[in-house]
């Protein structure tokens, strides 16, 4: 029974998330994916029953891989072969889960249907109305509690833009191995003409879950993105994602981890014909039991001077990918591939406007002190590369470090460090007492090797690359260390 409702669990998710996805902004009607020639999912799903209702009259089912990008080609062709034959248009859609092994269909074929009610103005725009209905199940192992699912597309009939809106209501399940609770969970996003979202939200309150041994719970997460286009083309925008709090309560090995106030910010901009993309990371605390730390942690990270034209080309072959992902001719596995293959062609192009890599600050603030500086790192276009040659790449690089810590912090680390290695072992006073001396003798070794450099109660590094010279704190260190 418990396998049954995972997956009744999977079903309900991967039909919820299909019509979340944008549809790809193609002219031509997506072919629809042979069994044999697209990935299945794997174990007892294998795919989705799509049946059509036009003017009253049902349509021949027909069955599509389970990859969510192959049913939206399959709808999306079928929708516009039906706006063909003329508008106004109003069809129903039902969208069923498909499984291989006998006993399970016949166990679950009382899982509700995703419905969608698609209205084709004669004008050509059109709206579907989107909803798959609350569903229980329940045995003695395990129960299940889907609240359901409404939302809505809107559309013209190029499908060169479009708007959507979801809402899961909350999801439940409960079994003697694991439990999870999903809160009224929101999604919006209108996308451009291909696909890229100019806005986008998700409004996620509350998911706990776990057996009994772990336990986790997330709240308030956040996702706010406003996209654009540089007046090349190149896809751009600004980003917010913030977690209120994340917790993982080990009870097996006595240990929780906390995170709170977790705040990421994402800006990518364009200048004539050179793209920067910027990420500031904050977090307002962490807290790890076991090791007693404490920590809070803020950190801006730059990628600066990547050429527009070498991102265009990646931008473009990922679109592309994503097309003959939607026709079934491509599964994610090959998709990683062809997009590495894709950027390692790319590369020459990428470094060719000495793209730097800026850590403009980071500041680390634990129970025991500071940790605070940034770098800079570039790299030389100009000069011939190859990756296999540390010379040429050393060569090539240029950049500079700054960075301050407290000594308290460093012997902190040194600590927490040496007592892993311990295990659960207590240490005796005797033993402490030889680890803090172990502690000062490596201190005094990086600081006599140049590594650090004493000032009053902290420490301090400064480092300059240039012309295949490392010179830190004033003395040259030999490349590569």
């Amino acid at each position: 029974m418990k396998k049954l409702l995972h997956l009744s669990i999977a079903a309900i998710l991967a039909s919820s998330v299909t019509l979340s996805l944008p549809v790809y902004a193609d002219k031509k009607a997506a072919e629809p994916a042979k069994a044999e020639e697209s990935a299945n999912t794997g174990g007892d799903f294998k795919g989705f029953s799509v049946t059509h209702t036009v003017g009253g009259k049902a349509q021949p089912a027909s069955e599509v891989d389970g990859d969510p990008l192959v049913l939206l080609g399959k709808l999306k062709a079928d929708l516009a072969e039906q706006v063909k034959k003329g508008k106004p248009l109003e069809m129903t859609t039902e969208i069923k889960p498909v499984f291989s092994d006998k006993k399970t269909a016949k166990d679950l074929k009382d899982l509700p249907p995703l419905t969608v009610k698609t209205t084709v103005g004669a004008d050509g725009k059109g709206v579907s109305d989107i909803s798959m209905p609350a569903y229980q199940k329940k045995d003695k192992d395990a129960s299940l509690d889907w609240q359901g699912l409404t939302g809505t597309l809107s559309y013209p009939e190029d499908f060169s833009t479009i708007s959507q809106s979801f809402e899961i209501a909350g999801l439940t399940f409960d079994s003697k191995d694991f439990k999870a609770t999903l809160d009224k969970t929101t999604f919006s996003a209108d996308l451009d003409e291909t696909l890229y979202p100019t806005k986008l939200s998700l409004n996620l309150p509350s998911l706990v879950g776990g057996d009994d041994k772990s336990q986790f719970a997330l709240s308030k997460i956040i996702v706010d993105f406003t996209g654009n286009k540089g007046a090349s083309g190149l896809e751009l925008g600004k980003g917010d994602i913030s977690i209120s709090d994340i917790s993982v309560d080990n009870k097996a090995e006595e240990s929780q981890v906390k995170l709170s106030d977790l705040s990421i910010k994402l800006d990518a901009s364009e200048e004539k014909d050179l793209a920067s993309y910027a990420m500031h990371f904050a977090l307002g605390k962490l807290l790890i039991t076991e090791q007693e730390l404490d920590v809070s942690f803020v950190s801006d990270l730059e990628f600066r001077k990547l050429d527009v034209a070498a991102l265009l080309e990646v931008q473009k072959a990922a679109a592309e990918m994503r097309k003959q992902q939607m026709e079934g001719k491509m599964d994610e596995s090959m998709m990683g591939m062809a997009m590495m293959g894709t950027l390692m062609q790319a590369l020459p192009k990428l470094i060719a406007k000495s793209p730097e890599i800026a850590l403009t600050k980071l500041n680390v603030k634990t129970s025991e002190g500071e940790l605070d500086g940034g770098f800079t790192i570039s790299l030389d276009g100009s000069k011939p590369l190859k990756m296999d040659d540390p010379a040429a790449l050393i060569a090539a690089l240029s950049g500079k470090a700054d960075f301050t810590i407290d000594k308290a912090l460093i012997e902190q680390i040194m600590w927490m460090q040496m007592a892993e290695g311990m295990g659960d072992q207590e240490m005796t006073e005797e033993q402490e007492k030889q680890m803090q001396t172990m502690i000062d003798q490596q201190i005094e070794s990086v600081v006599k090797e140049g590594f650090l450099a004493p000032a009053g109660e902290q420490f301090k590094l400064n480092a300059t690359l240039k012309a295949g010279k490392l010179m830190v704190n004033g003395k040259e260190m030999p490349l590569p260390m």
